[in-house]
């Protein structure tokens, strides 16, 4: 059986946060993801995002993300 699972964020302002959130796999594994980020407009085709995040659990890394409007 495949499950698909969305994390949740909020925006304020040029800011991302994602809380903390707890997903658990049929096993009975968990994984903790939490982070933080920033919007970039600087103009239409320009916008950049970029955020940092934390996983934990039986995975445990942190990553960075930097995506960019085409």
């Amino acid at each position: 059986m495949n499950s698909t699972h969305s994390v949740l964020q909020a925006v304020e302002g040029n800011t991302l946060k994602i809380p903390s959130q707890t997903f658990k796999n049929p096993n009975g594994n968990t994984l903790t993801v939490v982070g933080t980020g920033i919007l970039s407009t600087k103009n239409f085709k320009d916008d950049t995002i970029t955020f940092q995040y934390s996983v934990s659990g039986f995975a445990d890394y942190d990553g960075d993300f930097t995506g960019t409007r085409k």
